[in-house]
């Protein structure tokens, strides 16, 4: 039961870590954000305040909205993610500025943007799959696919999309790398949260046995 309580915490960690080196290295690609990132710097240029202060105020807003919603939904998870992914994209923006340059072309560009939405997806699906609650901005995604009773990949192209279009309407530009993901990163997070979720269940078996 300890072990079991350690390997959740551990994939909560290590999903937040992933999460925030991923919106860096989106970002880092300079071919647009992810989809809330996106969303998060539209805000941000238009309100001439920091990023890591709109992604807060953001997030405060959406579990507000949770809180009343399905209170239960909000967990350690919630409240970790909310606080620390903000200052860790900074961190990680910082360190990837100073040791590599930018993408020298559209090829080597769209590689990154690549590696940046699977670290993103793994790092969204094993603290999803860690069962300690969840990001604000993914119980959108959670909670509309449960009211509306159709998949979550589904329920987070929405949601995905509506935060390119609100960015699009305060003058962002449009990526080919926000488009990717907002396409892809939904099933890609369900297939790391259903992998790590097996990896669990293998350990927990094998210990069993």
């Amino acid at each position: 039961m300890k072990n079991s309580k350690v390997r959740r915490y551990g994939a909560l960690l290590a999903g937040t870590i992933l999460i925030s080196l991923g919106v860096s290295v989106f970002i880092k690609a300079g071919l647009g954000a992810d989809p809330f990132s996106l969303f998060c710097l539209g805000l941000s240029s238009n309100l001439g305040i920091s990023f890591m202060a709109v992604q807060w105020l953001v997030n405060v807003i959406i579990l507000s909205g949770v809180f009343f919603i399905d209170v239960k939904k909000i967990y350690i998870a919630t409240i970790i993610n909310m606080i620390a992914i903000a200052p860790l994209i900074e961190l990680f923006m910082t360190l990837l500025n100073r040791f590599f340059q930018d993408g020298s072309g559209l090829a080597s560009s769209l590689v990154i943007v690549g590696i940046g939405c699977v670290v993103l997806s793994a790092g969204a699906g094993m603290y999803i799959a860690s069962d300690l609650g969840f990001a604000p901005y993914d119980l959108v995604a959670i909670i509309s696919a449960e009211k509306k009773e159709i998949h979550y990949r589904w329920a987070r192209v929405g949601t995905d999309t509506l935060c390119i279009l609100l960015a699009s309407i305060m003058g962002e530009s449009l990526g080919v790398g926000t488009v990717i993901a907002a396409f892809c990163m939904g099933p890609l997070i369900e297939f790391f949260k259903v992998c790590t979720e097996k990896y669990f269940l293998k350990i927990d078996s094998n210990k069993i046995e």
